[in-house]
């Protein structure tokens, strides 16, 4: 009896271990950027520019969907939008891919340059909705940041 007490009390000694490494190597991972925000150890300075211009475009184009998505569209724009969203993650996501040739870089640039310049104008054309919508986000994260 005493044996099984015994084994019990390291698997609790280990589960708490493990939390807590857990826990210590995640807030490692884990910077300030220079908002303030926290981000993931892989910081701007290790991304190629595909990989930024990527993540920046990709940043506009939720905001613009955010807001686009609350208002009434008709089926053809709500197709445009999805469209667009399904070509900048497409490229997103090859930017991150192990390996592309030089090739398929300049070629995923030249057509993320063109996405750009649309997600460009939706967001010009959205921006009061979008300031209103980044301050609610920056207002919610603050707040959940004030819980922890």
């Amino acid at each position: 009896m005493k044996d099984k007490a015994v084994i019990a009390v390291l698997a609790a000694v280990l589960i708490v271990a493990a939390a807590v490494g857990g826990i210590f190597i995640k807030n490692q991972m884990k910077s300030s950027d220079s908002t303030g925000k926290q981000t993931t150890s892989m910081n701007t300075v290790d991304k190629t520019p595909l990989q930024r211009q990527s993540d920046e475009v990709l940043d506009k184009l939720s905001y613009c969907k955010r807001v686009l998505d609350k208002k009434k569209q008709g089926k053809k724009k709500k197709e445009e939008l999805d469209n667009l969203w399904n070509s900048v993650n497409e490229i997103h996501a090859k930017s991150y891919a192990a390996t592309m040739t030089q090739e398929e870089v300049d070629e995923e640039m030249t057509a993320l340059t063109s996405y750009s310049q649309t997600v460009d104008e939706l967001y010009q054309q959205n921006q009061k909705a979008i300031e209103k919508l980044k301050k609610q986000d920056e207002k919610e994260e603050s707040q959940k940041n004030a819980k922890k």
